[in-house]
């Protein structure tokens, strides 16, 4: 269905206004998409577009191709649907998919990482080691934002969050289910590769990533099964969280 609309407050864009903030998308299990690349590698992914809300009359013609349906409107109009400064051409809603949460899976923690490009960057790098199980030890992180979706290539989309309370809650949820706590901290021992290479061998491993500014969370570094520190080199103190992520990536899956 094409259809064209010219006012805000009509029936069609009901949902668009309600899902404006992330709470209202993470209630409704909706996720709203902010760009045409966004749309393209979403379809991809073989996620199911609900419908199209745009200015552009090629994604108009996209959308009657692929039979998504889509509503033409003025770019004031579309500019008031969304909370960005920065005008765009077209939304998308399509619906989240329900999380696989499977148990014998290794596991990422985002512990209080901040930045929405370096959560992209990780949920990314992730994926493409095949982690795709993400755990935020805050109850209102929502990782479908316009940045993180940029940032991880809508990697996000086909990966898997799990939300708690608080730290504690996280780490009961860890232990209960029989998963090893494995940190890093600039001052713990030199890292162990055969002792990593059993580790891995022979336990599900729940990776911590550090905030930016403070690295790993002293609680977990306390109740952390196995904490190590990874040399570098030239007086370097520190790597960005989405380098070092890949870094760590890569030792976990040789």
């Amino acid at each position: 269905m094409i259809k064209t609309i010219n006012k805000l407050k009509c029936e069609e864009f009901k949902e668009l206004r309600f899902l404006k903030s992330n709470k209202n998308k993470f209630d409704q299990k909706k996720i709203v998409l902010f760009s045409f690349d966004q749309i393209k590698q979403a379809l991809e992914f073989k996620v199911d577009i609900n419908y199209i809300v745009t200015t552009s009359k090629d994604i108009l013609s996209f959308a009657k191709s692929n039979n998504i349906d889509c509503f033409e409107t003025q770019p004031g109009i579309l500019n008031k649907l969304h909370n960005s400064k920065t005008k765009i051409d077209v939304l998308a809603v399509c619906q989240r998919r329900e999380n696989s949460f499977l148990l014998n899976n290794n596991v990422i923690i985002l512990d209080n990482i901040i930045d929405h490009g370096n959560i992209g960057t990780i949920i990314r790098t992730g994926v493409a080691y095949n982690y795709n199980y993400f755990l935020y030890p805050k109850y209102d992180f929502y990782p479908y934002t316009n940045k993180i979706l940029n940032a991880s290539r809508c990697t996000n989309l086909i990966s898997n969050f799990k939300n708690f309370e608080s730290n504690l809650e996280l780490y009961k949820f860890l232990k209960d289910n029989g998963f090893l706590i494995v940190t890093t901290s600039p001052h713990g021992p030199k890292l162990n590769e055969e002792k990593l290479t059993y580790l891995k061998e022979n336990y599900k491993i729940a990776l911590i990533l550090g905030n930016e500014q403070n690295g790993v969370g002293e609680f977990f570094i306390k109740n952390s099964d196995y904490n190590f520190c990874l040399e570098l080199q030239n007086n370097i103190e520190s790597l960005n969280v989405g380098v070092f992520a890949g870094i760590l990536f890569d030792k976990l899956n040789k």
